[in-house]
């Protein structure tokens, strides 16, 4: 079973790109952290991507700072340019959740996210 569940803060900006197929997706990054204690040991950095419809409506809301947990599955390409071989890896998300409510402009006046953007889970669209 190919199953990843990360939790970070979102490093920069989620980008919205659209494949030659049509395809629309988003992609971002993630800092996770091993440890609660920040200055001892560097964070990890994951990059993430979301397909299909729900990447467009929820590009705006993945944003710097803000911290999130992903699930979704692990996906390594291996790339060949000019005899150099180059593996990237990242998370094809299924679901995402918002922890924080950093630089939450969506709130309802109580500084949460509304609810329906608490979580999206990516897998209803697909059917």
């Amino acid at each position: 079973m190919n199953l990843a569940v990360m939790s970070g803060n979102v490093v920069k900006d989620a980008k919205l790109f659209s494949s030659s197929e049509g395809k629309i997706c988003c992609v971002s990054r993630l800092a996770v952290r091993e440890d609660r204690k920040p200055r001892e040991k560097l964070p990890t950095f994951v990059d993430f991507v979301i397909w299909g419809n729900r990447a467009e409506k929820i590009s705006s809301y993945i944003t710097q700072g803000k911290s999130v947990s992903i699930t979704g599955r692990l996906e390594i390409n291996k790339v060949v340019k000019e005899e150099k071989t180059f593996i990237n890896t990242r998370i094809v998300v299924d679901t995402v959740e918002f922890l924080s409510r950093k630089n939450s402009e969506e709130n309802d006046g109580n500084g949460e996210a509304p609810p329906e953007q608490k979580i999206l889970d990516t897998q209803a669209e697909k059917s």
